[in-house]
């Protein structure tokens, strides 16, 4: 009995505390101070978080400055190496024409003068077919024999090109059996051999490059950027180092990282592992534009995080001591806090009472407000408009903010005359806007309104009829919102479009103008032999050859400049002959259609139709059709006709042009032609194609004014460009078509 009345009243010390802390979170003081501990860890975890996170922010910007650095030094490096080399090349070059032509490769007085100007040299020499040295700058070296020299034998042959030597101990040809790490020094060969009659080498001609001038030039940009520059043969075999070391010099490393995962398939690389010693660091490298040697810089790890970690100590301090001053304020606010609690209760009984005798009041007016807050805040003006029967449309605005859709104050939007001063030339469209409205019951339309700056911002206004009365007013509501961002966005995508296109030209470009190019090389060669020998009427016609290549080549620039730069879609179309803008498609794409085997055929009449839009646009259309006509046609078996068919529609609509391009491609799916100037419906693979050109050029044909539409038909797919003709008064002067636009088949090149 005793232990059964003892029982209850007996206390664990667990439950004795769980008391004690809920007496001192229910008392007032008790729930500062346990707030006030809350704050304190809490504030330690933001501290330490933003510790973390401002060293991973340094870390980072360490990590892209580095990257930075090394890019920027390489390029210049690299630029600097490349006209060096090209120098070198062409003291070679006129060594081997001194032997061509006199029988020795130079005057010694000459070329002592050009080494003087090349810092980079140390000595020139001409090597005999039997690796024997027979002229050189530096008379010690006459006589010397080279037939030993592993990287002479293996120097190009049968071509006549700049190539680079093994590094030689010493200052000029070492000793057999020394090494650059005995020697303590080394130059590096350059050669170019000389071919005979038969296109045989016949001996070579040698520079011995200092690479003390590639020590100075890595150890200038080392000290400016804190990198190692190291230079490399495009076999692996380092030639030197911004260091001056002479470790490695000579020795192939082809595990290093830009030989090992980039080399020789790509001229430049980047990676933040490791170097070529396998330091960690952030590297990369080029090669150089005569494409002999390459170029490493690099930032080692350490050297990056060093001052991030300095930094990160700094920080870290700065904010320990924020933390104890932090913590010590708040500490004195809580204490604080308590001697206000009491007035702040009576402040709050006071404070209630008057919200309670305010608050019927404030309800209807913030019924109002927000009515109002939420017309004004829409991105829109929305408007109504009462037409009556001959006269002035009476315009009232609902709500929007004005300033926010019209970049204007609603003052100078709304004052008499303020919206046709700032839409014109066109002050009387707003009438005849509403009355089109009226008529067909719903319009809409887009323009451009001048803002404060000088600029212009596009605006789009949707309206319908909403209410026919019987005296003959009709109520018009509709809205105004700001779309600039949209028609900026087409643009994009329409460059965008334009820039895909250019791409897959390229290869037919490069062909196109390869043509002239190679044309015009071979008549400056014969233009040389013509002067030579005196030839006069020879050296003319080939300089007429030159002259008319060039011409052709700067033509196909031209078309390629003007098609990359676009043009205005803000601006009115204009007058576009066909034949013109089918000539500016072939140029870019006639080579690509050429290479695939296609053939294509033209037939626009004499003259051709003369059609109201934009001739940079039509060409863009053109050259998404054309290309993507010759990729359905890809997949051809052989044997099949690769045909495009450029025409005029026969039954055209009262003051239309229909354009036609029809091919031999198979057609289009059933289910993708009801789709097919929808964005992202495409009939390519995911690396052909991203279903936005025929999207770009529905709406590219749509802004000025025309309509395109695809069916099947025999073979393949038809294309209908439907535009509007032009009218005798805006069609310009009449160009002839060149002949060979009519027809190009797929063999002629």
């Amino acid at each position: 009995m005793e232990a059964e009345q003892d029982g209850p009243a007996r206390i664990t010390e667990a439950e004795a505390f769980r008391f004690r802390l809920l007496r001192a979170w229910v008392s007032r003081p008790g729930r500062a101070r346990a707030l006030g501990v809350l704050a304190g860890v809490m504030l330690a975890i933001c501290f330490l978080s933003l510790f973390i996170l401002l060293g991973q922010r340094e870390e980072r910007a360490a990590s892209e400055e580095a990257r930075r650095d090394v890019i920027g030094v390489l390029a210049s490096v690299v630029d600097q190496l490349t006209r060096a080399l090209e120098t070198t090349d062409i003291l070679l070059i006129e060594m081997v024409r001194g032997i061509e032509q006199r029988g020795q490769p130079w005057e010694i007085d000459r070329v002592g003068m050009r080494l003087a100007q090349l810092p980079h040299l140390r000595a020139a020499a001409v090597v005999n077919a039997e690796g024997r040295i027979v002229f050189s700058t530096e008379e010690a070296l006459l006589g010397t024999s080279l037939a030993d020299r592993r990287w002479l034998e293996v120097s190009p042959s049968g071509t006549s090109q700049l190539a680079i030597g093994s590094p030689e101990p010493g200052r000029f040809f070492g000793r057999p059996g020394q090494t650059i790490q005995q020697a303590g020094r080394w130059s590096i060969p350059l050669l170019r051999p000389i071919l005979d009659p038969n296109g045989l080498p016949g001996g070579f001609v040698i520079a011995l490059m200092n690479p003390e001038y590639l020590t100075a030039i890595g150890q200038r940009a080392a000290e400016a950027f804190n990198v190692s520059v190291r230079f490399h043969r495009l076999d692996s075999v380092l030639l030197a180092r911004s260091d001056g070391g002479v470790g490695g010099i000579g020795v192939a490393n082809p595990a290093a990282w830009l030989f090992r995962d980039y080399l020789p398939r790509l001229d430049t690389g980047l990676q933040a592992v490791e170097d070529s010693t396998g330091t960690p660091a952030t590297a990369a490298f080029g090669v150089t534009a005569t494409g002999m040697m390459v170029v490493e810089v690099s930032r080692a790890l350490d050297v990056i995080m060093a001052p991030v970690h300095r930094h990160q100590l700094e920080l870290g301090l700065g904010i320990g001591v924020l933390a104890v001053v932090t913590l010590l304020c708040l500490a004195v606010m809580i204490r604080f806090s308590r001697l206000v609690q009491a007035q702040q209760d009576a402040a709050r009984a006071a404070e209630e009472r008057h919200q309670m005798a305010a608050r019927e009041t404030a309800l209807l007016r913030s019924s109002r407000a927000e009515t109002s807050r939420l017309l004004d805040g829409v991105p829109t003006l929305m408007f109504q408009v009462e037409l009556p029967p001959g006269a002035p449309p009476r315009y009232r605005r609902i709500g929007g903010n004005v300033e926010a859709v019209t970049g204007w104050p609603a003052a100078v939007i709304e004052a008499p005359g303020g919206w046709a001063a700032l839409r014109a030339p066109e002050p009387d469209a707003f009438e005849e806007f509403m009355l089109t409205v009226a008529r067909e019951g719903r319009a809409e339309r887009e323009f451009r309104l001048r803002q404060p700056d000088g600029g212009g911002r596009w605006l789009r206004t949707v309206a319908a009829v909403s209410e026919r009365r019987g005296d003959g007013v009709v109520e018009i509501v509709g809205y105004t919102a700001d779309v600039s961002a949209e028609r900026e966005r087409a643009g994009q995508l329409a460059a965008a479009g334009r820039l895909a296109s250019l791409g897959e030209m390229a290869t037919g470009l490069a062909h196109e103008l390869r043509q002239p190019l190679t044309i015009m090389s071979l008549a400056a060669q014969n233009l040389q032999k013509a002067l030579d020998s005196g030839r006069l009427s020879a050296a003319r016609q080939r300089i007429e050859r030159i002259v008319e290549q060039s011409a052709r080549a700067g033509n196909i620039i031209e078309h390629l400049r003007r098609f990359a730069r676009g043009s205005d879609e803000a601006a009115p179309p204009e007058p576009v002959p066909l034949d013109s803008a089918v000539e500016g498609a072939m140029t870019l794409v006639g080579g690509s259609l050429r290479d695939a085997g296609v053939a294509v055929s033209v037939e626009l009449g004499a003259p051709s139709p003369v059609v109201m839009g934009h001739l940079v646009a039509l060409e863009q259309v053109l050259v998404n059709l054309l290309m993507n006509a010759c990729h359905a046609m890809e997949e051809l078996p052989e044997g099949r006709p690769r045909h495009i068919a450029i025409a005029l529609g026969a039954t055209p609509p009262e003051g239309r042009v229909e354009l036609l391009l029809r091919d031999t491609g198979g057609g289009i799916a059933p289910k993708v032609l009801a789709r097919i100037f929808e964005p992202f419906v495409t009939t390519k693979g995911v690396d052909k194609g991203t279903g936005l050109g025929l999207s770009i050029c529905h709406g590219l044909v749509k802004a000025m004014g025309g309509g395109i539409a695809a069916r099947n038909e025999g073979e393949g797919a038809v294309f209908t460009i439907t535009l509007r003709e032009a009218t005798a008064a805006d069609q310009p002067p009449r160009r002839e078509t060149p002949a060979a636009f009519h027809s190009m088949p797929a063999s002629s090149g």
